[in-house]
Formats: C-alpha cells, sequence, structure tokens
C-alpha cells in the first residue's frame, strides 16, 4: 500500500526504506525528468542540473567531499517530487518525517554523514563549511574580527564562496530564464557578485512587499523594454538595480495612495 517499484527494479517502501533498495541510477534517472519550482521556469530546468551545476562549482573549488554532498543534497525528491517550499510549510512535520527518513537510507547507501547531507541543503550551512574549511589554519580565524585577519588567499576563497551562493540563488535563474543574464554575465564573478550585493536585497524586498508575481512582471518588462546592455548599458547590475527600486517605489506609493 505504501510502497512503489522503480525504473531499475527497487520496492521503495514510504513508511521505512530500505537503504539496500536506493539505487544511484534511480536518483538520476528521477530527477533528470523533475523540474524545479514544479515547472515554472522559462525552460525546463531538472532538480538534476540543479545539483550537477552546483557540485561542480565545489569540484572547481577543490572541495570534492562538499561537491559529493551537494550532488545528493536534493536526492530524496528522486523519490518525494520536489515539492515547493511554502506547501512543504503546509504540510510541515509529518512531510518533514517522511524526508528525514529518506535522508537517512540515502546517507546509509552511501556512506555519507547524514547531518552534511540534511546541512547540504542550506546554502549558508555550505558557505559556513567552506570559509571554516579556508581558515582552519589561521590562528586569527579565533579572534573576533575576522574579515580583517584574511589573506589575500582567503578574501579570494570567500569571494568563490559568495559567487557560489550567488549562482545558486534563485534570483540568478530568474533572471536567465527572463533572458536578463547571459552566459558571460554567469562566468563573470565580479558580475554576479554585484547582483547580489546591490539586486537581488531589492528583489527581496519587492518579493516581500508585492509577491512573486510582481517581479515576474518587473522582470518581463524591463526585458522588453531594454536595449542591448552589452553596447549601450555595460553596467547591467546599474542598470537592474536602478529598474527594480523605481518599479518598487512606483508599486508602493500606488499602494499607499489607494489606502
Amino acid at each position: 500500500m505504501y510502497r512503489i517499484n522503480t525504473y531499475y527494479g527497487h520496492t521503495i517502501d514510504y513508511i521505512k526504506p530500505d537503504p539496500n533498495e536506493i539505487d544511484i541510477r534511480d536518483i538520476a534517472h528521477n530527477l533528470s525528468f523533475e523540474n524545479r519550482f514544479i515547472g515554472q521556469t522559462a525552460e525546463p530546468y531538472s532538480v538534476a542540473q540543479h545539483c550537477v551545476l552546483g557540485s561542480y562549482i565545489f569540484e572547481e573549488m577543490g572541495l570534492p567531499e562538499l561537491a559529493f554532498i551537494f550532488l545528493l543534497h536534493d536526492a530524496a525528491e528522486a523519490y518525494l517530487k520536489d515539492i515547493p517550499t511554502p506547501l512543504k510549510y503546509l504540510l510541515s512535520e509529518p512531510y518533514r518525517n517522511i524526508e528525514d527518513r529518506f535522508n537517512l537510507a540515502i546517507h546509509q547507501h552511501f556512506n555519507v554523514e547524514y547531518k552534511k547531507i540534511k546541512k547540504g541543503r542550506s546554502i549558508d550551512s555550505i558557505q559556513f563549511h567552506i570559509v571554516k574549511k579556508a581558515n582552519w589554519k589561521d590562528e586569527n580565524y579565533k579572534r573576533n574580527d575576522v574579515q580583517a585577519q584574511l589573506t589575500e588567499e582567503q578574501n579570494q576563497a570567500q569571494n568563490q564562496v559568495n559567487y557560489a551562493v550567488a549562482v545558486a540563488n534563485p534570483f540568478t535563474m530568474k533572471l536567465i530564464n527572463s533572458s536578463l543574464l547571459y552566459a558571460t554575465d554567469i562566468a563573470n564573478q565580479d558580475t554576479i557578485l554585484e547582483l547580489a550585493e546591490s539586486v537581488y536585497p531589492v528583489y527581496d524586498k519587492l518579493v516581500k512587499e508585492l509577491g512573486e508575481d510582481a517581479l515576474e512582471t518587473h522582470m518581463d518588462y524591463v526585458r522588453r523594454k531594454m536595449v542591448d546592455y552589452s553596447n549601450d548599458k555595460k553596467n547591467i547590475v546599474k542598470y537592474l538595480s536602478i529598474s527594480a527600486k523605481q518599479y518598487l517605489n512606483s508599486r508602493l506609493s500606488k499602494q499607499q495612495m489607494k489606502e
């Protein structure tokens, strides 16, 4: 009653998932068909693609353990689907208990410490882990004023961390899907870091005040009205920041007038 058969011939029990029934082939197969954001993207973007791209970033940073953990951080979704976070909040504890059981089974199958997979679902936790590794030989890291003690090499490592976090930010994918960012932008670390610092906080406020639909509407408008910034508007960060602030202020002003 609470079991399913997988593509590669395994039986998955939702009450008590068996680590021996976990198969990396099933995980890869299922996640490659599972769209992120419940398919609300301009183009297909699978959970498998998300996991692989993220793992590549950590591999390039010389952190193979975290690359492997990131590759597995959404593995449970191969059996549970990619449930939107707001819906997870509604499902609450019962869903989290099922998710934890599957993550535990996956951890046992791949012999990876479960709490690491669980932490792998949090960009903040990954960021802390990388920064800690980058500084573990530095006694100054133990002091309160950490940033002042960082060497040039450590600053570069911190920038890599921030870059990885910014690339993984959902706003980055929204900009890509809206044709507002291109491959050359993604490859430019300075551009992505500036977006995270100057633009994404405005988007956060916009979504909080007006909702996701307002952000989608704004991005679509900017895409239709924007000239080719590669020639005429070289500072895409400044352009997106100003346009977002103007849109947010305009919408909030209209709301206040109605009130």
